[in-house]
């Protein structure tokens, strides 16, 4: 099989999966994430984007291009009112990262 087939039968079976809005229900708690997807080169620029999770069940809900507030704000506007009234616990990895320090010492 050839790479172009294994693509398009990827494509028409997940994009049902994934168009489906009961795969992100019930999310009350989001976690939001950066990564590079492309490193810089001669040719181009570095190219990251924001990851959307469901911290109780580690499911990844949605990647939009870009790390931005915007892009993230663009992207959960996209979800219903409900949806977004939902969560109550929003957190993002260099939130976490500050907290694994534990508190300051005391002056």
């Amino acid at each position: 099989m050839g790479w172009a087939t294994a693509m398009a039968a990827v494509r028409n079976e997940g994009a049902p999966l994934v168009d489906d809005p009961a795969r992100a229900a019930g999310v009350s708690a989001l976690g939001l994430d950066e990564t590079t997807l492309l490193h810089a080169s001669a040719t181009h620029r570095t190219e990251h984007v924001a990851g959307l999770v469901d911290l109780d069940t580690a499911r990844l809900l949605d990647i939009a291009r870009g790390r931005s507030g915007t892009v993230v704000g663009t992207s959960l506007g996209e979800r219903s009112p409900q949806w977004r009234d939902d969560i109550d616990t929003v957190g993002r990895r260099r939130a976490a990262r500050l907290c694994q320090r534990g508190p300051s010492p005391p002056p």
